[in-house]
């Protein structure tokens, strides 16, 4: 997957026949393979090398939440701990750059609003296909934000993949936030 512009925020795109224009970003979702193990890698840069303050906003936001998540990379860790604590990241980046602003972190993860902007897992198993994936998805309880789990804490030896993600269609914010009911009001 290869992509720029507010496509990046299409999960699996694949038409790849669109124009980059300058001020926009690339996301590309490659694929790799090595002695019969599999795994991919996400990267994101601006078309012209610099981002705007915007873009750079929500770069840190991702890159802060990866780099959160690092330090609990350790056997006993859960994957719905690794995806809450990526969305809380992201989530309060979101916050302190205005994006976010009129709810508190403990109401907008209670209403599932970290799912709108990171709506996949943190990550995945490397293993002998792209998205390795033992186990099912399921619901852990009164969070949402956990439901991506794959019911199994980490092990020692583990191989896995961490990637969390900011995705917003400029358009649509605005819409969910603004016209749905205030997470107080329910």
């Amino acid at each position: 997957i290869c992509t720029s512009g507010n496509y990046t925020s299409v999960m699996f795109y694949s038409r790849n026949d669109r124009t980059i224009n300058d001020g926009e970003l690339v996301l590309a979702d490659l694929g790799s393979k090595y002695q019969g193990y599999v795994s991919d890698i996400a990267v994101t840069f601006p078309v012209n090398g610099k981002f705007t303050e915007k873009q750079k906003v929500l770069y840190n936001a991702v890159l802060k939440a990866l780099n959160e998540v690092k330090k609990y990379l350790k056997p006993g860790f859960s994957w719905s701990e690794m995806h809450s604590t990526a969305t809380k990241v992201i989530l309060q980046a979101l916050k302190e750059a205005k994006i976010l602003h009129d709810y508190s972190l403990e109401e907008l993860i209670s209403n599932d609003i970290g799912s709108i902007f990171m709506p996949h897992p943190i990550g995945h198993y490397v293993g002998t296909r792209v998205h390795d994936v033992p186990g099912r998805r399921i619901n852990l309880g009164e969070f949402n934000d956990q439901k991506y789990s794959y019911g199994d804490e980490l092990k020692q030896g583990m191989s896995l993949t961490v990637e969390p993600g900011c995705y917003i269609i400029e358009n649509a914010i605005g819409c969910l936030l603004y016209t749905s009911p205030s997470p107080r009001d329910s």
